[in-house]
């Protein structure tokens, strides 16, 4: 069952991580501009409060997180809490942020960016790595989420929200190539729309379902729901495993366009949850100190 670790509140909710160094999960409200540190052993929660819309976050060595903002990408150091841009993705920012991504085996940044009103097929995927040059390596998404790579690295997976659709590509770590495989997932009319996921260590998909009240555990192998987690709330953003042993997945949701009935109803909406797993997490990929 499902409990509340945070009362966030979020407009947005988004972007939750596990940083291992810090025993902290990190996540974001995109439309606050805001940064959460939930540190797992003292239950504090620090904010971080930044100018741009942010949507990703990526843990990287020296107390920095590798941002994905309305902006393009960047580092942002959390003790001095200043920015350091590394790309800007060669973007039109006045129509468009960034939205899902993460990092390769290879510590490449792979970074999704979507049209403020999600404009159909307006959308991208980039990846940047080392030579410090963002390429664009996917074109024609609506609004392109939950980029995770299978546990041993050679399949990376992305779905477009509104397709209803999660797609495998594969993927060679060591030169940041990818060709499409196939379409692994289709969410079913009325289930929600495919959000923000995580890849456990059977190489199932926890999927967050929009509008679906919950988190969907998926075989990309058949395409078959095998588990379900209902959230108090329904618009379920995103999810990660956490904790010493990734046996918890931090779940993410927003309260953005809800009616006063709705958040009546639910008025859980906007805040974060946390359900102990019988199956546990992978280890996120290292991020190397660009």
């Amino acid at each position: 069952m499902a409990e509340i670790l945070y009362r966030s509140q979020c407009i947005l909710g988004e972007a939750p991580v596990w940083d291992s160094s810090r025993q902290s999960c990190f996540w974001a409200d995109i439309e606050s501009r805001t940064i959460y540190e939930y540190n797992w052993s003292s239950h504090n929660t620090i904010i971080y409060a930044l100018e741009h819309r942010v949507s990703l976050i990526i843990p990287a060595p020296g107390n920095v997180l590798i941002l994905g903002l309305q902006g393009g990408i960047a580092q942002y150091h959390l003790d001095t809490r200043k920015l350091r841009w590394l790309s800007d993705l060669d973007t039109d920012w006045s129509r468009f942020r960034c939205n899902d991504g993460g990092c390769d085996a290879s510590g490449r940044i792979w970074v999704s960016t979507t049209e403020l009103n999600h404009e159909a097929a307006a959308g991208a995927i980039y990846s940047f790595g080392k030579e410090a040059k963002a390429i664009q390596k996917i074109s024609g998404i609506s609004i392109p989420n939950g980029i995770v790579w299978s546990a041993d690295q050679k399949k990376m997976y992305y779905t477009d929200s509104i397709k209803r659709e999660v797609y495998a590509w594969h993927a060679d770590a060591a030169t940041g190539n990818i060709t499409f495989d196939k379409t692994v997932i289709q969410i079913p009319d009325g289930a929600g729309l495919p959000d923000g996921m995580a890849v456990d260590a059977e190489g199932m998909i926890w999927i967050a379902l929009w509008d679906g009240y919950g988190l969907g555990r998926f075989n990309p192998e058949t395409g078959a729901q095998e588990d379900f987690i209902a959230i108090p709330a329904p618009q379920v953003t995103s999810c990660c495993f956490a904790g010493k042993d990734l046996d918890h997945l931090v779940i993410t949701t927003a309260r953005k366009g809800l009616s006063g009935e709705v958040l009546q109803k639910y008025p859980e909406s906007g805040n974060v949850f946390i359900v102990k797993t019988k199956v546990k997490g992978i280890i996120g990929n290292a991020m190397p100190d660009l």
